[in-house]
């Protein structure tokens, strides 16, 4: 059986049952007019998309816009545009959205995927309508994530890292990599953002594609593979980095 079949909800718990079973209160969810006994369908937290308490992040992910490849399950989407063109609650959910995301990216948190199956909003539809949900039993993480665009990439499974954003403000640390620090063994730090940099560099230089720089190669991922390869690329370093100096 592929993956994606086996997280497909065949089921509708409670959105707010749910919540509760990631480790994140659903205490407030009965402080409204209704009362304690009506909590689930308060419509302040019942149409939400994320939820958090800490660094307990639970996200809604739409079953039909994962894709599976090579054993994983992915989901790329971005809510800071969503935020940009829509209005109301759509784009107050969006914009908080995008900033949890980054959040889990920069501390490397790992993400609570409540998985749903239905309708999704589009132009000719008004709004969702969920049939079916359930809470993933695999952590997420967000593996990548464009501070330019918002555009966000989560995998099932996958290992979150501590990407340490707020030191990579400072533009002269920027420019450093190979910093040594002490985990059990000496590790080299590597930075996304220059990756980034370089990727948009090279771009730029081949009219928008990502070719392979090595002489007589010049291959393109998303010419071979489609939509799976867009701006994929394995970035090396002239020099390696362990003949950096220790400060990178």
């Amino acid at each position: 059986m592929a993956q994606i079949e086996e997280i497909t909800p065949h089921s509708k718990p409670r959105l707010m049952d749910l919540v509760n079973d990631v480790g994140i209160g659903v205490g407030k969810w009965g402080d409204f007019k209704g009362g304690p006994t009506k909590a689930a369908a308060n419509p302040k937290y019942c149409y939400e998309w994320f939820f958090e308490e800490g660094d307990n992040i639970a996200v809604t992910l739409w079953l039909g816009g994962m894709k599976e490849s090579g054993g994983r399950i992915f989901q790329s989407f971005n809510q800071r545009e969503t935020a940009d063109s829509e209005k109301g609650p759509t784009k107050y959910r969006a914009r908080d959205m995008d900033r949890a995301l980054r959040r889990a990216f920069e501390k490397g948190l790992h993400i609570r995927a409540i998985i749903s199956d239905g309708e999704v909003k589009s132009r000719t539809r008004t709004r969702s309508r969920v049939t079916a949900r359930m809470l993933d039993p695999v952590p997420w993480a967000v593996t990548a994530y464009d501070f330019e665009t918002g555009a966000v990439t989560l995998e099932r499974g996958a290992t979150p890292i501590d990407h340490a954003i707020g030191a990579i403000e400072d533009p002269e640390y920027l420019g450093f990599e190979g910093k040594e620090r002490k985990l059990f063994v000496n590790h080299r730090r590597r930075e996304w953002r220059l990756r980034q940099l370089k990727i948009r560099q090279s771009k730029e230089a081949n009219g928008g594609q990502l070719r392979c720089e090595v002489p007589g190669c010049n291959f393109d991922f998303f010419a071979i593979y489609g939509e799976i390869g867009q701006d994929y690329a394995q970035v090396h370093h002239l020099d390696p980095l362990s003949d950096a100096p220790p400060e990178g």
